[in-house]
């Protein structure tokens, strides 16, 4: 039982829920700028600029313990209609754990025309290359008001994180309307739920066992 208390001290004192880290650096090919990732910051401008917004809804709090920035696609220069980029292509500058968040919708958004179904990548797919989903509960809304005063979207967004090398290569498109967004910066270490659960039990047991010891004395 002394090693069980002493493995739990140790993980308190590693702060392991609040540890951060670097995230890896990510050349987008598509022209944009880094924003601050926050309530009430745009997702991505309208490939023309008139069609409605979506923007950051709500951001689970684990997320503002680091320095997040999302890369904001600008607009489409070539774009014929209000439609957002929906695909993302880019290179890995720096290797590390890469951040990307995408919406819950997989394979749909809207109807098939436009030829964009061909290119959808599953959540199996993703994952089976190397993607975990770390995350969810991520909302945005949309619509044509200030942030805040539109409706929230029936979707959510998940964030996925993968440890990649400097030099790969990723085109990925999810769905038809919203493409995938990179995060940038510096994260908090998100445990696995195996994690969380074995130190709340070693928590647990520890305060258990403080409690027999101060009973019998």
């Amino acid at each position: 039982m002394r090693v069980l208390t002493l493995c739990v001290v140790a993980l308190l004192q590693a702060n392991v829920f609040a540890a951060t880290q670097q995230l890896a650096t990510v050349n987008v090919v598509d022209a944009g700028e880094l924003r601050p990732f926050k309530v009430g910051e745009y997702v991505a401008s309208q490939a023309t600029g008139t069609g409605p917004a979506t923007i950051w809804q709500s951001i689970p709090s684990i997320l503002n313990e680091g320095n997040l920035s999302h890369y904001h696609l600008n607009p489409d220069p070539n774009a014929t209609g209000p439609l957002p980029y929906a695909r993302i292509d880019f290179t890995v500058a720096t290797s590390g754990p890469v951040w990307m968040l995408t919406t819950t919708r997989f394979g749909a958004g809207g109807n098939s025309s436009g030829g964009w179904l061909p290119e959808v990548i599953y959540q199996p797919q993703l994952e089976a290359a190397g993607w975990k989903v770390i995350l969810e509960g991520i909302k945005s809304e949309t619509g044509y008001s200030p942030a805040g005063q539109n409706v929230i979207d029936d979707f959510g967004w998940l964030l996925f994180e993968r440890m990649s090398t400097a030099g790969e290569t990723f085109s990925i498109r999810t769905e038809k309307y919203l493409g995938p967004v990179i995060l940038q910066g510096t994260g908090v270490v998100i445990p696995e739920p195996a994690t969380v659960l074995l130190a709340v039990m070693m928590v647990l047991l520890a305060a258990c066992y403080r409690g027999v010891a101060y009973a019998a004395g």
